[in-house]
């Protein structure tokens, strides 16, 4: 599946893990085998060295999204509120960013500083979420 139209319709070529929820790779990795590509879902972080597929981290509940600013500094937004940083050796949780009530959907690096966006869930109207790193 990695010639041609991508079957999650995304209009690119990649090689998607049994189960997974989206790639979060821009580029083909069979052609650009050196930039890093992924999958994220249900099983985890997934990264594809070229050859095989390798899970790197699997947390207790679903990846929702991540960000990956360097090799050292990934951010992984998972379940329940759960926000991981990996540091180029382990992953830890982010305490101050765990929040049962709040579903995290996103992450974009602007200017080095690191926006992580969600929603509260559990009250209406649901309220969005947008927090700024130092």
């Amino acid at each position: 599946d990695v010639a041609g139209w991508c079957p999650c319709h995304c209009q690119t070529s990649h090689r998607h893990m049994p189960g997974d929820r989206g790639m979060f790779s821009t580029y083909d990795p069979v052609r650009h085998p050196a930039r890093w590509s992924g999958s994220i879902g249900d099983g985890g972080i997934y990264h594809w060295n070229g050859n095989s597929w390798a899970n790197i981290f699997f947390p207790q509940y679903l990846v929702n999204s991540m960000l990956k600013i360097d090799n050292n500094n990934i951010i992984a937004l998972c379940g329940f509120g759960k926000v991981y940083h990996y540091n180029g050796s382990d992953w830890q949780l982010i305490e101050n960013l765990h929040n049962p009530n709040i579903i995290y959907t996103g992450g974009i690096l602007i200017e080095n500083k690191i926006y992580i966006i969600g929603y509260t869930i559990g009250e209406y109207p649901q309220q969005t979420v947008i927090w700024k790193s130092n």
